[in-house]
């Protein structure tokens, strides 16, 4: 698109089509969430920059060899070298929650974040007070190797479970994760801690969170009590003796 506008376009067209703006219409709501407007804009910034990058490497034949090996997670879109290195994403199977929660809980979904929605979580999520700073959630993401989340709800009593699991590439890559995700739970649970023999903790607006980590591994546990979010951790057997 970039290369037709630069060779191809009259003057009038670029114009146009620089002035150009979503309009309000594409939008659901009158006001979208930033993580909406930014996931919209992923494939403009970060695919564009993919694809140039293989067009840098062997124009048009390269860019065409990429639909016979598509890249396999957001990591390797925006970080293209890794894409050509072949980094592939770590496979995360952890038991399901419903092994433990009992029969009243049912599944929502079980799928995997990637670095992107872990960088959106970060700096983009809907607590106003808990966004991390652009940069500093950039570098927190970084690094990420696979993961896998699971979500419960229990319709009887309007509550819901969710666990988190993160591998690493480096036990350096999870630090910089977890000091950004303690300090993204401790301004979205208004500092209120809580004292545990393991994790860090807080409580508030009746949940309970919990978050982990373990070598190159994170685990971030969200439940409406601390025995419910006990029985969750269970499965989690590299978590409970840090």
């Amino acid at each position: 698109m970039n290369l037709w506008l630069a060779k191809a376009a009259s003057p009038d067209e670029a114009r146009l089509l620089r002035k150009y703006r979503i309009p309000d219409q594409a939008f659901e709501e009158p006001f979208a969430p930033e993580y909406v407007i930014q996931t919209l804009s992923f494939p403009y910034q970060y695919g564009r920059a993919f694809v140039q990058d293989l067009f840098d490497e062997g124009n048009w034949k390269r860019v065409n060899q990429a639909y016979g090996q598509l890249p396999q997670s957001t990591e390797q879109i925006m970080h293209p070298e890794k894409y050509r290195q072949g980094e592939a994403p770590v496979l995360v199977e952890d038991m399901p929650l419903l092994l433990v929660l009992g029969e009243e809980w049912r599944p929502i979904k079980t799928n995997t974040l990637g670095e992107w929605n872990t960088f959106l979580m970060l700096a983009y999520g809907t607590e106003k007070l808990a966004k991390q700073v652009v940069k500093d959630a950039e570098v927190a993401a970084a690094g990420w190797g696979g993961d896998q989340y699971q979500v419960y709800y229990n319709a009887s009593s309007e509550q819901s479970v969710l666990a988190a699991h993160w591998v690493w590439d480096t036990e350096q890559d999870a630090q910089e994760f977890a000091a950004s995700m303690q300090a993204y739970l401790a301004a979205r649970f208004l500092n209120s801690a809580i004292t545990l023999p393991a994790g860090m903790c807080w409580e508030y607006n009746s949940q309970t969170t919990c978050f982990y980590s373990q070598g190159n591994h994170s685990l971030w546990l969200l439940a409406p009590d601390q025995g419910t979010l006990d029985l969750a951790l269970s499965l989690y057997t590299q978590f409970q003796n840090p």
